[in-house]
């Protein structure tokens, strides 16, 4: 029936023939290898028999979204019809819903449709966590709401669905690796908690102007590098650690670091010109490093113009301000200036 399987029918490999609408596997197979239906962009159905137990990655038709780049950016997609993954009720591995792969408990999101009516995904109650790569490239979705608590957003869950614009969850423990990278429609996000928002986790999400965080203890490198419209974020009040480049290449302009906040990694806002920075004294971190970055196509430092503004842990009162940036009529210097008490002032000007 146009796949190619091994002689006991235990693995599909690949299929020969990419034109199919429909694919029913047999009771038999129990593994599903890379790119087996990855080509099989005219296919509406699959369905999983009762032995069906494994799939690997990229097993299912895929848009090809991260392939479509232009000097890297995004450019498009290759469009897929799969509308539903079936499986046997008589499977003890995996169930679905709505044509919707999930495992047998529906604690974990496995895989999703290409073709989802009106674009809203709304996780069902019993959901707890999203597989790794479960809907990246998808472009069907523009909405993910879950209304409970998740343990974790596993890395490149979301990563390159190029049409989801809105993302709002209760809570979750962990958003992974990449998790939402690179989707280029992605304008709003609210989160009421979440424990840490990870590596690169919203990077290159290039519309996104606003996000809205309740709570959340770590923010890891680059979670929101290069999020090139990120105007407003407001640092909730229980936030341990803010890593490199983490808001690095956005448009924000005041930041007010919390006092709970114990390390703050290097050019976490890099790249953010007219910002100005409120921090407190207790802080672990070179004021410097926040605004200056190496370039060594150049073999310099570079800077934005920051205002630093360095804070008494003990009463909020202001210790000094720092200004930095390069100096007037000259492009090849930079100029510190720090103010003190309002009056004093000590600047000089550097290679």
């Amino acid at each position: 029936d146009g796949l190619i399987l091994s002689e006991d029918k235990s693995m599909v490999f690949l299929t020969y023939d990419d034109t199919l609408k429909e694919i029913s596997l047999p009771d038999e197979t129990e593994r599903i290898y890379s790119f087996a239906f990855y080509p099989c962009r005219e296919l509406v159905s699959i369905r999983l028999g009762k032995n069906a137990a494994k799939f690997d990655k990229c097993a299912f038709p895929n848009t090809g979204a991260r392939s479509m780049r232009v000097h890297g950016k995004a450019s498009g997609h290759l469009p897929t019809a799969l509308e539903r993954i079936m499986v046997s009720e008589e499977n003890d591995t995996f169930t679905s819903v709505d044509g919707f792969l999930y495992s047998k408990d529906m604690g974990t999101l496995l895989a999703a449709p290409e073709v989802i009516p009106g674009g809203n995904v709304e996780l069902p109650e019993k959901t707890v966590r999203i597989a790794a790569e479960a809907m990246k490239g998808n472009q069907g979705i523009k909405k993910l709401i879950a209304r409970r608590d998740l343990e974790e957003v596993e890395a490149s869950a979301f990563e390159d669905c190029f049409s989801l614009e809105t993302v709002v969850l209760a809570g979750v423990n962990v958003i992974g690796k990449g998790a939402f990278c690179e989707c280029i429609a992605l304008t709003s996000v609210a989160i009421e908690k979440a424990d840490v928002i990870g590596y690169n986790a919203f990077s290159g999400c290039e519309r996104l102007e606003a996000a809205k965080i309740g709570s959340v203890s770590i923010i890891d490198t680059g979670a929101f590098y290069n999020c090139a419209e990120l105007q407003e974020m407001i640092l909730p009040e229980n936030l341990k650690t803010i890593k490199d480049l983490a808001f690095a290449q956005t448009k924000l302009k005041k930041v007010s670091v919390p006092k709970s906040v114990e390390s703050l990694g290097e050019e976490a806002f890099y790249g953010c010109y007219g910002l100005t920075i409120e921090l407190y004294d207790t802080l672990e971190s070179m004021s410097g490093k926040l605004a200056y970055s190496w370039d060594p196509f150049n073999d310099r430092w570079e800077c934005a113009q920051h205002r630093i503004v360095v804070k008494n842990s003990r009463d909020d009162t202001i210790r000094y301000v720092v200004y930095m940036g390069k100096s007037n009529g000259t492009s090849s210097k930079y100029r510190e200036t720090v103010v003190k008490g309002g009056r004093n002032y000590l600047s000089f000007d550097f290679p």
